[in-house]
């Protein structure tokens, strides 16, 4: 399974304050090749030698490099943080799959390419009935049965992500309108064959085809239509094209 990776980026404060720092050393750099100013600490700490200035230049060089190295530590251990945090943002917390927002910022990069790709919307039938029957504990044993299936049939060949309720996104990048057919026709199969508890549960799959030029909005909207079709026919699967 594809699994979103949200780079981490400087934030418009913490690029001010680097621009601002690295604005500093260039200044001081220039003022001291400029005028010396090794030569002149040197010269100013001879006529001076009763306060030992001398030795404070080799204890203010070493404070220098233990800040640097703690401020990198902590700089490791804020980036860890970050990606753990950006991680869990990113993970559905029943299935540990992909989340809607996962999707989304999935969608926004195929959408930058301008490249090919299908989407699939998968929805369970009836999970309403089966939450209120059956417990909701059991209606989530099903979503990450469901989902497991969906990694085990795909692969690294698409991304997949929990989108809402019931119902799973699965983007298949440079994929034509044939091999966005196979793998709904695929799914559909898997997850409708599988039993869970004896119990036979339905599924549907609403189909669309993108080919570089809809909207990520059109592509949605023509997902769940064909959805909402496939049901209304009660047909497992349903294609839509813009």
């Amino acid at each position: 399974m594809k699994v979103c990776n949200n780079p981490i980026s400087f934030t418009g404060s913490a690029r001010r304050d680097l621009t601002l720092v690295l604005c500093i050393i260039a200044v001081i750099s220039f003022i001291s090749i400029r005028y010396d100013m090794a030569e002149f600490l040197i010269e100013f700490s001879s006529r001076y030698e009763t306060f030992e200035l001398d030795e404070l230049m080799p204890v203010g060089m070493v404070m220098g490099l233990c800040f640097g190295w703690f401020s990198w530590r902590r700089w490791k251990e804020i980036t860890q943080l970050y990606h753990a945090v950006e991680k869990l943002s990113l993970q559905d917390p029943i299935t540990h799959i992909n989340n809607r927002r996962a999707a989304n910022i999935e969608l926004g990069r195929l959408q930058k390419r301008a490249e090919p790709y299908g989407v699939l919307l998968l929805d369970i039938d009836n999970y309403k009935q089966i939450n209120e029957t059956l417990g909701y504990d059991v209606g989530d044993e099903i979503l990450v049965k469901k989902a497991t299936l969906l990694e085990q049939a795909i692969g690294d060949k698409a991304f997949i992500a929990r989108w809402a309720g019931p119902q799973f996104i699965v983007f298949c990048p440079r994929f034509d309108v044939h091999q966005t057919q196979a793998l709904a026709s695929k799914l559909h199969k898997a997850l409708s064959d599988d039993l869970f508890q004896s119990m036979k549960i339905n599924l549907f799959i609403g189909i669309t085809q993108s080919y570089g030029k809809e909207s990520a909005k059109q592509m949605l909207e023509q997902a769940q239509d064909a959805l909402f079709e496939a049901k209304a026919q009660g047909n497992g699967v349903h294609q839509q094209w813009a």
